[in-house]
């Protein structure tokens, strides 16, 4: 990327989404039970992140993009079906 502060900021959120994934994945294998909320979340993580990289690759290209929505869909489902609050892993 030719802006080292985007590349270095996309690189560090990556990471740390790596590493709170590990942990998920972690909890899984020792709990051995995939639930639907449990699964939403997996996916959850690389919607996620993959808005935040093509948003980088527009901005790259001189086109003004921005990640937007942060899972509405999730969180409203979680809120209202599961109780769940509502920034609780995002």
């Amino acid at each position: 990327m030719k802006n080292f502060a985007d590349s270095a900021a996309l690189q560090v959120l990556i990471d740390q989404k790596f590493d709170s994934l590990d942990e998920i994945l972690r909890g899984l294998a020792a709990i051995l039970e995939l639930t639907p909320r449990i699964s939403d979340l997996i996916v959850s993580y690389g919607e996620r992140l993959s808005s935040r990289i093509v948003a980088a690759a527009f901005r790259e290209r001189g086109i003004d993009a921005a990640p937007r929505g942060r899972a509405r869909c999730h969180r409203y489902r979680f809120a209202v079906s599961e109780g769940c609050p509502i920034d609780r892993h995002y």
